[in-house]
């Protein structure tokens, strides 16, 4: 099914803007890896650019958590699979600045191997909505914005575990046309679990990006 995937994007040949003559359309995957103080692990991602520059696609999240809340409980020891759909709108777009609202509904599911815990299984649905700015140069963009998260349980009870803004900000290096390296920071308050879990979330991801069909010097707004 990859392969299947990788070679539909390879083959198409995406439509250049009439202005710039730069291509406003493509594909991209990108994978990274995750740290920060809720856990570790590795991100997925795919993303669809159409002309107008609206980006949607897929990503999806493995990782390992020291601590969680299942059913109002602390448990340690978890493993949390995670997939959302999310969607960019760009506000502007210009050549050295780029501004786009996101939104991002998902699942989550977390199994915790603590012996003591009552409740083994946690399912959840997510949200996030946020707004960003991309500042550009030639072989440099910055990113900057809020991402406001939320995450409601829905099995083995009905509790919000997570919601809070998120403050993220890092940057996106072309290697080459078609080879993007990024790092992201997010970090803010948080709350759940009716005050139990963390107070403060902070974490990093980095990875790289490839793209597929035109160059990706110009697809740089990827959130």
């Amino acid at each position: 099914m990859f392969v299947a995937l990788l070679g539909l994007m390879l083959a198409s040949t995406p439509e250049p803007d009439s202005a710039t003559g730069a291509p406003s359309r493509g594909d991209a995957l990108q994978a990274g890896v995750r740290v920060g103080n809720a856990g570790y692990g590795l991100t997925l991602g795919y993303r669809h650019r159409t002309r107008r520059g609206i980006a949607f696609g897929l990503d999806g999240e493995g990782v390992y958590l020291p601590s969680a809340y299942i059913g109002g409980f602390a448990v340690e020891r978890d493993l949390r699979l995670a997939a959302r759909v999310p969607v960019q709108f760009p506000v502007y777009d210009g050549a050295r600045l780029t501004m786009a609202v996101t939104g991002a509904p998902g699942l989550r599911w977390t199994r915790t191997f603590d012996d003591t815990a009552p409740e083994r299984i946690s399912i959840g649905i997510t949200a996030d909505l946020g707004a960003f700015a991309y500042l550009h140069q030639e072989r440099l963009s910055w990113m900057a914005g809020i991402d406001n998260t939320f995450s409601f349980q829905v099995v083995p009870i009905q509790d919000v575990d997570l919601v809070g803004t998120l403050l993220a900000t890092g940057p996106i290096v072309p290697i080459t046309d078609r080879v993007h390296w990024f790092a992201t920071i997010e970090g803010g308050g948080v709350f759940g679990s009716n005050g139990d879990a963390g107070k403060f979330f902070l974490r990093g991801t980095t990875g790289i990006r490839a793209f597929f069909g035109p160059a990706g010097s110009s697809w740089r707004a990827f959130y």
